[in-house]
């Protein structure tokens, strides 16, 4: 069984003989992979999340296409690819009506 890129990216250890290219390969990982720090979230988006978090308790239905339009009348520039990945930083799970209506 593989084990996932984040266990497999610990077993890679900068102070052994065998080279990092070597160690990246053995556990079929990427060299950049070892390497890479992600980036922190911008002022903006940790705004916007903020938002969203309060926005959640008075509108649990609302979707990526009504937030966002609710963002941009708030000011923000956003569109619904940023919306998503924002909303699922919070886990936003939207409330559908599944009650049938005659």
């Amino acid at each position: 069984m593989i084990k996932p890129f984040k266990e497999r990216r610990l077993l890679i250890d900068k102070y052994v003989e065998l080279s990092i290219d070597k160690q990246c390969e053995l556990v079929s990982i990427h060299k950049s992979g070892v390497y890479y720090k992600p980036e922190p979230e911008s002022q903006e988006n940790l705004a916007i999340l903020r938002l969203l978090d309060e926005q959640y308790y008075k509108t649990p239905f609302y979707g990526i296409r009504k937030l966002t339009t609710w963002l941009q009348i708030q000011g923000f520039t956003v569109n619904r690819k940023r919306v998503k990945r924002l909303m699922g930083i919070i886990n936003w799970q939207t409330i559908y009506n599944t009650q049938n209506h005659p």
